[in-house]
């Protein structure tokens, strides 16, 4: 028996780049214990925490223009310089309806298998790109859109 692994194309390289710059930004900060600079703390990305990726890009969003302050004489302010605020603050608004789908479906007080179709067109009718998406939002609807 022969077991092939595929690795599967995500074209979604315009938000990738600006997680992972995200990520090495929100990195840095808690190594070089920049973060008592900062209103709050950044929270890192956990792949174990499910919708962790979505917590750190918040929270990146929310501390966005003060981030520079725990930077300054880092080679990360670069990193940094290319993340695009409004990308990052699309990008949450996006997601948004993802984590209300999931905090619904996880109440633990009654059964909620009557609530996955509804919930389920909520977020494809969330993935229909629209003309003033910008492409990286556009890369994300269309990956989303055809796994939902």
């Amino acid at each position: 028996m022969l077991i092939k692994n595929v690795v599967e194309k995500v074209d979604c390289d315009i938000v990738q780049n600006m997680f992972n710059q995200n990520k090495k930004v929100v990195c840095h900060i808690r190594r070089s214990h920049q973060q008592q600079t900062l209103s709050k703390k950044v929270v890192s990305y956990s792949g174990t925490r499910f919708n962790g990726a979505l917590m750190m890009m918040d929270n990146f969003a929310e501390l966005f223009f003060e981030l520079p302050s725990a930077l300054v004489n880092s080679n990360f302010m670069m990193n940094y310089n290319l993340i695009e605020k409004d990308l990052l603050d699309c990008v949450c608004k996006f997601l948004e309806p993802f984590e209300e789908v999931i905090v619904n479906l996880s109440e633990e007080q009654r059964p909620t298998l009557h609530k996955v179709i509804p919930l389920r067109q909520t977020l494809i009718n969330s993935c229909v790109v629209e003309a003033n998406d910008s492409n990286g939002i556009i890369q994300l609807k269309v990956f989303l859109g055809e796994k939902i």
